[in-house]
């Protein structure tokens, strides 16, 4: 089993977020949208899954976001974050560490790890989204993974296999 961590820092709910401004329908499960942020000078591009667990659709969304700068240094990739967004979200959160354990390929040869907490000091009363700062190679790890389950604040949930395929897909356009 390796583990991998990951750097993670909580976004308010009310902090407004420039994919947000993008007027569209909201993404549904599987959708990939792309704009050009002016703000940062660099291409967005994401990936939305509706999350699920056993018992049925979950209020959460997962949306694993590509930026690509209009104008990368040689060599430099893509910079890779991971999003829940959770501001429908009914009920008691726990808040043990870590945050988010995502579990690829479990009880296998080639099972993996990724977990990630928010810093210490960060308040979660009323947290509506945590974004995950990520990198090209988790992307690729994760698109290597036939199963993918995870738990987010206490809560379980399960990728479906046309979810992983749609990572895979999202990986592969780099």
């Amino acid at each position: 089993m390796h583990r991998t961590p990951w750097v993670a820092f909580v976004l308010a709910a009310a902090i407004a977020d420039p994919a947000a401004q993008v007027p569209s329908a909201p993404p549904g499960n599987g959708d990939v949208r792309t704009h050009r942020n002016a703000l940062n000078d660099a291409t967005h591009t994401y990936l939305t899954l509706l999350l699920r667990n056993p018992k049925g659709p979950l209020p959460i969304n997962m949306a694993i976001t590509t930026i690509r700068k209009d104008r990368p240094q040689r060599g430099e990739l893509p910079e890779v974050e991971v999003r829940f967004d959770m501001g429908l979200l009914a009920g008691t959160l726990d808040f043990s560490r870590p945050h988010l354990k995502l579990t690829l390929d479990q009880k296998t040869n080639t099972e993996r790890i990724i977990e990630a907490s928010v810093d210490p000091g960060t308040d979660l009363a009323g947290v509506g989204s945590v974004t995950l700062k990520s990198s090209v190679a988790h992307l690729e790890t994760m698109a290597k993974a036939t199963t993918m389950n995870g738990r987010i604040f206490g809560i379980d949930f399960t990728l479906t296999s046309r979810q992983i395929q749609a990572i895979k897909s999202f990986a592969a356009r780099r």
